[in-house]
């Protein structure tokens, strides 16, 4: 049986790390990947904005940030790469829904792999998709 898609932004996926309202929560979404109860699909952008994330929110030591990167690679997500059809689909959604072209990747990974979208953040939540929700 396939396993569940979900696609989770760097909002969430920073919780991980950040120690936010809801990162218990959120590393207990990745365990569930690892364990495979449901498969964690991001483009590859996040990881960018996970250390980014980290980087001026903990300003970590140079090593610190390493060994987040590191963990974060462990995390074994499914990667999915921006393409000419999911930078189509992205630049539509950008524009449709007055979206970022960062956070329009999400929803348009969302649309391509009919799965839900898990976000923190409250504008993408505001389009009103369906398949968009707050974590």
């Amino acid at each position: 049986m396939a396993r569940e898609k979900k696609i989770v932004d760097a909002s969430v996926l920073a919780k991980c790390f950040l120690k936010e309202d809801d990162s218990g929560k959120a590393i207990a979404l990745v365990e569930g990947h690892l364990s495979g109860q449901y498969v964690l699909i991001v483009p590859e952008l996040i990881f960018f904005e996970v250390l980014n994330a980290i980087k001026y929110q903990l300003k970590p030591t140079e090593e610190e940030l390493v060994e987040a990167a590191k963990a974060l690679s462990e995390f074994q997500l499914h990667v999915e790469h921006a393409g000419e059809f999911i930078l189509s689909k992205l630049s539509r959604i950008a524009i449709t829904c007055n979206l970022t072209a960062y956070d329009a990747t999400y929803v348009a990974l969302g649309q391509l792999h009919s799965a839900e979208v898990l976000t923190a953040d409250k504008k993408l939540v505001k389009t009103g998709l369906p398949f968009v929700k707050q974590f």
